[in-house]
């Protein structure tokens, strides 16, 4: 929200009396802007994601006219929840009076669903196959919680976010799992041989710091650890083709930066973990109809990729997810998430912090209820989390959003 009380969502508390809602968990010291840690994982614009050409201008132009936000207010709230484009709205507007009508192609919707398995899966340099559509990363993550067995040790920074910590925890109530929580600068060195898991944010959600990924990944490697990044406040912003193959798991809202309704979330598995996980939430998105599964009763046929793992959709959810995804897609190859990245990066700048790997910029305050004011009071809508002032810009921000955003914090860099 911003710091005017619409409610954001994301993170249980408040953090200040302001309205913009806080995370669970404790403060965080630290007031440095995470880094990728390794060359092609810095957020970096590539060759085909450049910023400042004329062609991407007018793409630029292009996509801001497809979204409608208040125009009193700056919209720097990505973090929290991403605004529809019009071709999602009305996509989603047909499909209401389908159904009033009676007359819709549900089936038709779970098979466009296809596409966005496809689109996300382009955004994090994986395959389709590896990919499950899911309507939370909880889902994800609780599938993963569950199949860790009796003993196994599960390693978390002690500010994790609550959907990947709160599956372990369970887990450990249970079944013994557990779950060691250490501070988030020493991650990557408590990473030991009894390790099983290691799960951390990819940046986090109040902070925006995120781990070295090329050390963390090695260290994983090494001892035989398995790894389970949440992507949530990262994807499509941050490049992540050079490690995925070396990462075990990654979940991902849709609501936030991938501009889908609530109810659309994915989840990668790579392809030598597929049985390794038991897809508890089995049905009948998850049957191989090739292998003649059907409706109902059994035997066991699951389809033989990472759809297993899918839940029965939300459809509306999904009708907006693909439109939104397909956009996304196009943007990309237009060069403008390198024009997203740079908007990150000037708002960073004019706030005294390190360019961020990621759209997140988090600004630590020590008057977070004073800072929602400010906010407030200049209509940038932002939230507070744990300490932080969190903005996320996206490609209908514009360089005077930015400038109203600086000037309102000034005062608190």
């Amino acid at each position: 929200m911003g710091a005017r009380g619409s409610g954001p969502a994301g993170g249980s508390g408040r953090d200040s009396s302001s309205g913009a809602a806080g995370s669970s968990g404790r403060d965080s010291s630290s007031a440095v802007v995470g880094s990728w840690g390794a060359a092609g994982l810095s957020g970096a614009a590539s060759s085909s994601d450049a910023t400042g050409s004329s062609g991407s201008s007018v793409a630029l132009r292009r996509a801001r006219a497809l979204f409608e936000p208040d125009p009193e207010w700056a919209y720097l709230d990505t973090a929290t929840f991403g605004l529809p484009p019009l071709p999602a709205i009305r996509r989603l507007a047909e499909a209401e009076r389908g159904w009033q009508r009676g007359d819709i192609d549900w089936y038709g919707i779970e098979l466009e669903a296809e596409s966005a398995r496809d689109a996300f899966a382009s955004f994090i340099g994986a395959s389709a196959e590896e990919i499950a559509l899911i309507p939370s990363i909880s889902i994800g993550v609780g599938l993963i919680a569950a199949s860790l067995p009796a003993g196994a040790e599960v390693l978390l920074p002690d500010d994790e976010y609550g959907s990947v910590i709160l599956p372990m925890l369970v887990a450990a109530a249970g079944r013994g799992v557990r779950v060691r929580e250490v501070p988030f600068d020493a991650l990557i060195d408590e990473v030991g041989p009894d390790t099983a898991l290691v799960g951390v944010s990819v940046p986090q959600m109040h902070t925006g710091r995120a781990p070295d990924l090329a050390s963390l990944v090695a260290r994983c490697q090494e001892v035989g650890a398995q790894l389970l990044l949440d992507a949530s406040q990262g994807v499509p912003f941050v490049d992540l083709a050079g490690v995925i193959g070396r990462v075990d798991y990654l979940v991902a809202a849709g609501y936030k930066h991938l501009l889908c309704p609530h109810g659309a979330s994915f989840m990668y598995v790579r392809r030598d973990r597929w049985d390794g996980i038991a897809p508890y939430d089995a049905n009948w998105r998850a049957s191989d109809e090739a292998a003649g599964a059907r409706y109902l009763g059994g035997p066991l046929r699951l389809r033989p990729t990472a759809a297993r793992f899918d839940t029965s959709l939300a459809r509306l959810a999904w009708i907006g997810a693909t439109e939104s995804l397909s956009l996304l897609r196009q943007w990309r190859g237009e060069g403008l998430f390198g024009e997203v990245r740079a908007l990150a990066g000037r708002l960073a700048a004019g706030l005294g912090l390190p360019t961020p790997s990621s759209s997140l910029v988090c600004l630590p305050v020590a008057d977070p209820e004073a800072a929602a004011a400010a906010l407030n009071h200049a209509r940038v809508r932002g939230a507070i989390r744990v300490g932080h002032v969190r903005l996320a810009p996206h490609v209908w921000t514009t360089d005077d959003d930015v400038e109203r955003a600086v000037s309102a914090l000034r005062p608190f860099v």
